[in-house]
């Protein structure tokens, strides 16, 4: 005969090792085997389950969960856990004096716009107060307990491209508040409770919550949802023919008037086996500046632009608000073959005063035989056209480009050499510039010499392409 006494926790389950049975229940168990008779004495005992738990929410709907946030405990203990998608996490510990921690640093620019960085300006300039503590806390991204133009700044720059305001607005991505606290000067919100400190813990504590604070996003657009609520700002461009080795002058002006501009953001990409950029020149309808433009990787084709001011002011349709400079090293294109809006850097946007954002559209139009440079066009000038694919050849995807004059539904088709339809889509597209990508596995496998067709209504137009091995 042999009994055992044995108490675990009741947070735990207990495998006999006689049996190799498991076992969630007190009480007496016995076991006979061919020579002897065992018994086993289970207790589970409450004191050895103590968790600490708690939910962390974004600050701005003080509702919307924050997961991915990792919660350190410290102390007298250690231990971690990760927020799940309800913004929650459990960490179980022996007790005693602790620190609970949150921290989050993954997908530090999403939330943040050119709306964030006219927001703050508003703020440090006194037009438009923020009225809360979180929001002066994610507006003081250089973390000096102020809320200046510098912060607006370091905003800008980093979508700009520019590194080191990125690490800036980056570290920390989040800073987060004891939920329990309560900002006595919400405009002074410093030496504010970024941990909770739990003393002599014998018991589970189920609410060390938290508030997160995104930083840069004053306007809660991390959530998403951004409804585009304000005037679309259409940059009309002159599609000129390029010339290789001369320089030519490209002038973005408004192809719709707009009521209250305040900020934008959009990035442009530039083919730089055709074009580069040497000279950015801001007219003076507004007070932009060379800062405005983000040219970090402009070698690689790509230019940002980022402008904010506090008080939006009107613009009217044909104003040139910048030109661009471009040396043509290779001819044989249209501009618009080698210019495009790029959202997958910037997502264009346009604000007006109470940050209400619009699209951001690049419309060209047909140049006219009238003399001197700049040509500055006519919105209604930008008619239907299709545009030579780029880049074409190509082995693995290409982007087929079009301007419509309308909003409109339109039908893309390929056909290969013998006529057969390769593939054909078809949507709702915008005045203006639009861009369809095409890849190899889209055109099932076809290569060689295509033919490619955009009809929209009463118009219609086809191109060639060529899919290479």
């Amino acid at each position: 005969l042999a009994t055992s006494t044995t108490t675990v926790s009741v947070c735990d389950t207990y495998t006999w090792p006689l049996n190799n049975q498991t076992y969630t229940t007190a009480g007496t168990y016995i076991e006979t085997g061919a020579c002897s008779i065992d018994t086993l004495q289970l207790t589970f005992d409450l004191n050895l389950c103590i968790y600490i738990e708690g939910r962390v929410v974004w600050e701005h709907d003080l509702n919307t969960p924050v997961s991915g946030t990792d919660i350190a405990l410290t102390g007298d203990d250690t231990g971690s856990d990760v927020t799940d998608g309800a913004g929650d996490y459990s960490i179980r510990t022996t007790g005693g004096n602790l620190t609970v921690t949150p921290t989050k640093n993954d997908n530090p620019r999403q939330g943040v716009d050119a709306a964030d960085v006219a927001r703050v300006k508003q703020h440090a300039l006194g037009t438009a107060l923020f009225n809360d503590g979180y929001k002066v806390i994610a507006a003081d991204v250089n973390e000096n307990n102020a809320v200046t133009n510098a912060d607006a700044t370091i905003i800008q720059q980093a979508l700009l491209g520019n590194t080191g305001a990125g690490n800036l607005l980056d570290n920390p991505a989040w800073r987060f508040v004891d939920s329990a606290h309560v900002f006595a000067t919400p405009n002074a919100p410093w030496g504010f409770p970024a941990a909770i400190s739990l003393m002599n813990v014998a018991a589970t504590v189920p609410d060390a919550n938290f508030v997160g604070v995104k930083m840069g996003d004053v306007d809660g657009s991390w959530g998403g949802n951004q409804v585009l609520a304000a005037q679309p700002a259409v940059w009309l461009v002159a599609n000129e023919n390029l010339e290789a080795g001369t320089n030519q002058r490209v002038s973005f002006a408004l192809g719709e008037d707009l009521d209250d501009v305040a900020a934008w953001q959009f990035s442009l990409r530039l083919n730089p086996t055709y074009v580069t950029v040497n000279r950015i020149t801001p007219k003076a309808v507004l007070p932009l500046t060379r800062e405005d433009f983000g040219t970090e990787n402009l070698l690689d084709g790509e230019l940002r632009t980022v402008f904010a001011q506090a008080q939006g002011q009107p613009l009217k349709a044909g104003a040139v608000v910048f030109e661009l400079e471009l040396t043509v090293r290779r001819g044989g294109a249209l501009l618009s073959d080698v210019l495009q809006l790029d959202n997958d850097i910037l997502d264009g946007r346009v604000y007006d005063t109470a940050l209400k954002g619009g699209a951001v559209k690049l419309a060209f139009a047909p140049v006219r035989d009238k003399p001197g440079l700049p040509t500055v066009p006519t919105y209604a000038e930008a008619a239907f056209e299709l545009y030579q694919n780029v880049p074409n050849p190509f082995a693995e995807e290409t982007l087929v480009a079009f301007s419509l004059p309308t909003d409109a539904p339109a039908v893309i088709t390929v056909h290969d050499a013998s006529g057969r339809v390769v593939v054909r889509l078809s949507g709702d597209y915008a005045a203006g510039y639009n861009t369809v990508r095409l890849t190899r596995d889209a055109l099932k496998g076809a290569t060689g010499m295509l033919s490619y067709t955009v009809t929209s209504g009463e118009y219609t137009a086809t191109r060639r392409m060529l899919v290479v091995e």
